[in-house]
């Protein structure tokens, strides 16, 4: 069985250096300047549990990640929440991309925010 991307990471530059990279990663995300959105950790995600159908203008539904692949990511509530509206940000990375998305208390709905190389 071929080890994820984190696994590897470990491996090769030990614990600290992770730690650093997610440090990195996250200061990435922050940078973006996405009102409502402040990342102050990522957990290790199967893509399985987060690999969402995005609705794009010509109606087509796509998922963008591998269901088998591990990334880095959250779940974050919006600071700008109320009583009537409850959103969510997902974010998403590994070595090569960040996602951003926001979507429904249910995971419904989802839109992308941004998604960019690294």
């Amino acid at each position: 069985m071929e080890k994820d991307f984190i696994t590897k990471y470990i491996e090769i530059g030990r614990r600290e250096n992770f730690e650093m990279f997610k440090k990195e990663l996250i200061d990435e995300f922050n940078s973006l300047n996405i009102p409502g959105l402040k990342v102050d950790d990522l957990y290790s995600i199967k893509g399985l549990d987060i690999n969402l159908e995005y609705l794009l203008p010509n109606k087509e539904k796509v998922k963008f990640l591998s269901d088998d692949e591990i990334y880095l990511g959250n779940e974050i509530e919006c600071e700008f929440n109320d009583d009537l509206i409850k959103r969510y940000f997902g974010i998403i990375c590994n070595t090569t991309f960040l996602l951003v998305s926001e979507y429904n208390e249910d995971k419904t709905n989802p839109e992308i925010i941004i998604y960019k190389s690294r």
